[in-house]
C-alpha cells in the first residue's frame, strides 16, 4: 500500500523555471530545499547547481581559480586522462565537481507556483571551498530569547567540508 499521494503537478520547479545566476552557465539541478512559511507565503531555500552549456565532444565545468573567480575548464571527452564515469565528479589528474552550487530563495502565494522575489541575492560559497561550500539548506525558527530577530526565520547552510554558516532573511525593501 502506498501511503504517500503524489502531487499531480510535480515537479513544482524545474531548472528551466529559473534564470541562471552566473553569466554563461545553465541550471542543471535544483536540490535539497529548506522549506518554510513566512508572511503568508511558502518559501524554498534551494541549492542551485550550474555548469556551462556542454559542447559536442568536450566536457566542461566551472572551478574557482586562485583569485576566487569562476573559470571554465574544458577537456576532450576522449582524453585518456579524463574519467567522467561519475556524473557528479570529473577526474582529470584530480577530482573536480561537475557543477557550481549556491543557494537561492523562491516563494509562492499558493504553494504551487514559485517565483523569485526581489531583494534576496544568491548565497555563494566563499574562499577555497567555493563550489563545494553549500550543500544543504536548513531553516529554523528561533524563539525570541535565542534569535537575533524573532520576526524572521534563521537560515543555515551546511557543507561536508566546513562548519555550518548562518544567515537571516531580512524584509524586502521597496
Amino acid at each position: 500500500m502506498d501511503i504517500a499521494k503524489r502531487f499531480p503537478q510535480n515537479p513544482l520547479l524545474r531548472p528551466a523555471d529559473l534564470k541562471p545566476g552566473i553569466k554563461g552557465m545553465e541550471i542543471t539541478c535544483l536540490l535539497n530545499p529548506g522549506v518554510f512559511r513566512y508572511n503568508g507565503k511558502v518559501w524554498l531555500l534551494l541549492r542551485v547547481a550550474e555548469r556551462p552549456a556542454q559542447v559536442e565532444g568536450k566536457i566542461s565545468f566551472p572551478v574557482y581559480n586562485s583569485k576566487g573567480e569562476i573559470e571554465i575548464l574544458s577537456f576532450d571527452k576522449d582524453d585518456p586522462d579524463l574519467d567522467a564515469s561519475d556524473p557528479r565528479v570529473i577526474n582529470y589528474k584530480k577530482d573536480y565537481l561537475t557543477t557550481l552550487s549556491y543557494l537561492r530563495l523562491v516563494c509562492s502565494d499558493d504553494g504551487i507556483r514559485f517565483y523569485e522575489p526581489g531583494g534576496y541575492p544568491p548565497i555563494f560559497g566563499k574562499g577555497s571551498w567555493g563550489p563545494s561550500a553549500l550543500k544543504t539548506a536548513v531553516v529554523v525558527w528561533m524563539t525570541a530569547s535565542a534569535s537575533p530577530s524573532p520576526k524572521f526565520p534563521n537560515l543555515a547552510w551546511v557543507s561536508d567540508l566546513s562548519a555550518p554558516e548562518a544567515g537571516r532573511i531580512s524584509p524586502v525593501r521597496g
